[in-house]
């Protein structure tokens, strides 16, 4: 285990440790809890008979706190979203498992190394589940690392989107500069009228530009329809001195 995910567990189970309990009924199901789990004193025989004496909703919360802060973890919400409770058996695993479902939270249930786990990995369940134990802090850690990570792949999409893009662009180009190429090596360019020179100049300049772009650089300039007009026609002129050429073969 690393040692950032031991740092952000302790630091939220000593938030959890230090929360003031009002409630008289509370305060005996948190520290009947804990008493079980660290098995300092035995005045129960499992989770479940301290779960049968709950008398309100807050006594589950304190219930499931107690839970985590002997048999919970957390990674830290940066890294990776998990959160998760191991057992030494499965009627305890079920106990909490059956508070977590009362309290509005639906648990994934497995085993790691024979041992009965519940875990989270949802980000809003998660940051929910902290805002219900009174974990504040740690709940808006883990709204804001979602955020963040929004704002990181949004950005990488775009930019995976202007490289498509601007690829797509130089691909859609490379018919029109095969052609120009072609009419320069064979003495064609001189022999175009000066517009149709003047956008093959452009497009061999500007290979990643747009048409668009490249008929606001025109003088005058054109437009888009206009551009493309032009340059099939240098296509189409580089198609007709390949076919003189192999006329003349």
């Amino acid at each position: 285990m690393s040692n950032n995910f031991k740092s952000y567990s302790a630091s939220l189970k000593n938030t959890l440790t230090e929360a003031e309990i009002k409630k008289k009924c509370c305060r005996r199901i948190f520290y009947d809890t804990c008493d079980y789990l660290s098995q300092n004193i035995k005045r129960v025989n499992s989770l479940r008979e301290i779960l049968d004496h709950v008398k309100c909703e807050k006594c589950i919360k304190e219930f499931i706190a107690a839970a985590f802060i002997h048999c919970g973890s957390i990674t830290d919400p940066e890294k990776r979203n998990h959160l998760d409770f191991v057992f030494s058996d499965s009627a305890d695993q079920e106990a909490v498992a059956d508070a977590l479902i009362a309290s509005g939270f639906e648990p994934k249930l497995s085993t790691r190394r024979g041992r009965p786990i519940l875990y989270f990995k949802d980000n809003d369940t998660i940051s929910d589940l902290l805002a219900y134990l009174g974990a504040t802090k740690a709940a808006f850690d883990v709204m804001n690392s979602k955020i963040m990570k929004e704002i990181r792949n949004n950005a990488n999409r775009q930019v995976n989107c202007d490289t498509a893009n601007i690829e797509k662009a130089i691909s859609a180009s490379q018919k029109y500069v095969d052609a120009i190429s072609f009419l320069s090596e064979h003495g064609g360019l001189e022999a175009l009228p000066g517009e149709l020179f003047e956008a093959a100049e452009l497009r061999i300049k500007n290979p990643q530009s747009s048409l668009s772009e490249l008929g606001s650089k025109c003088s005058p300039p054109i437009t888009k329809s206009g551009m493309k007009h032009r340059l099939e026609k240098l296509i189409s002129a580089a198609e007709d001195l390949k076919s003189r050429l192999n006329q003349n073969i």
